[in-house]
């Protein structure tokens, strides 16, 4: 603001300056700030210029696209609220024509553009600036949650529980029902190749999402003689849509990890499912002793969403549910993605 003002007293020195010599000078005291009113006009129109074209957006626009409609267009709306509050007032002093005639509105119009590109280019400047160090900040931001997610991925893959768990149940199927065995490797086999596939934090389509997280409780059912029940949408997701990988598999998890189910009693998980939003739901049925990695992978799954979109997912307990509330992204968020 200093710096401004500062800018306005030299802007209006130099207009003092009418020849070469100190007879001509001729300063007004209000003349500065004049200067600095109608250069905070100027930072103003383009606050109000960008809050209509909306933040820079690398996939949207070029940069050099981008800072050119915003000069161009707050440079017309400053040129606007000038010419209109300069009409107004010459209506009220009733000197319309002395105003307003071709070489004073030609002058005028050259000082109002100059005085803009002076205070504008540097104000652009340094808007550019903010919004090269934010996009930096976002990348590396969207780099450590994609090493976290590939690290918690890797994991997955080599957790020896969750692979000797289930060859454990894979060799009593063998000799019970091949059958059913052969349906429980297929599952198996596609868990994994999902995890190797998906390893860096992607965002995937609603219904491949539905379908990996139904085979993951599907091997879990086989393991706890169906002690989980899981309610799918009714109708298909959209191919439109988008969740970061693995985020409804994890949520599915979690339920199983922390809640008790039993054949009698299965625990019932509800998926649903609008054009904007994905529900997963669970009964709670509390295990004595709390297992670990809820807080991690929800805090995760909130960093991921705070970098895909400006919509933040949804956590609702209750005595008897626990409800996750996800934000399915679009197409245009899909192509912003960092990962």
């Amino acid at each position: 603001m200093l710096l401004l003002l500062g800018f306005s007293y030299v802007m209006a020195l130099s207009y003092a300056v009418q020849g070469s010599s100190w007879e001509s000078f001729s300063f007004k005291v209000d003349g500065p700030w004049w200067l600095f009113l109608q250069s905070l006009l100027v930072i103003q129109c383009i606050r109000w210029a960008r809050g209509f074209l909306g933040p820079y957006q690398p996939s949207l626009s070029q940069i050099a696209t981008y800072y050119a409609g915003l000069w161009v267009g707050s440079l017309l709306f400053f040129l606007v609220l000038m010419k209109g509050s300069g009409l107004l007032i010459a209506l009220a002093f009733d000197n319309v024509a002395r105003n307003f005639n071709t070489y004073t509105l030609l002058f005028s119009t050259l000082a109002d553009v100059l005085l803009f590109s002076l205070v504008g280019n540097a104000y652009l400047l340094w808007q550019y600036l903010q919004d090269y160090h934010a996009l930096q900040q976002k990348a590396l931001a969207a780099e450590k949650i994609a090493i976290q997610h590939q690290y918690q991925s890797l994991k997955k893959q080599l957790d020896p529980h969750f692979l000797f768990n289930n060859l454990n149940v894979l060799s009593q199927l063998i000799g019970e029902n091949s059958l059913r065995a052969d349906r429980f490797l297929h599952k198996l086999s596609d868990l994994y190749r999902y995890t190797l596939h998906h390893q860096t934090g992607d965002l995937v389509r609603v219904n491949d999402e539905l379908i990996i997280a139904q085979n993951y409780l599907f091997l879990m059912n086989e393991r706890f003689d169906n002690s989980y029940r899981l309610v799918l949408p009714a109708t298909p997701g959209l191919d439109d849509r988008y969740v970061p990988c693995f985020s409804v598999q994890n949520l599915v998890e979690n339920a199983v990890k922390h809640n008790v189910g039993s054949p009698n009693a299965p625990l019932l998980i509800t998926i649903r499912q609008t054009p904007d939003e994905l529900m997963v739901e669970n009964e709670r049925r509390t295990r004595p002793r709390k297992s670990d990695g809820l807080g991690i992978g929800l805090e995760n799954l909130q960093k991921q969403y705070a970098i895909l979109s400006d919509r933040a997912i949804q956590i609702k307990q209750t005595e008897t549910s626990f409800r996750v509330i996800l934000p399915l992204l679009t197409v245009a968020e899909y192509e912003r993605s960092p990962y």
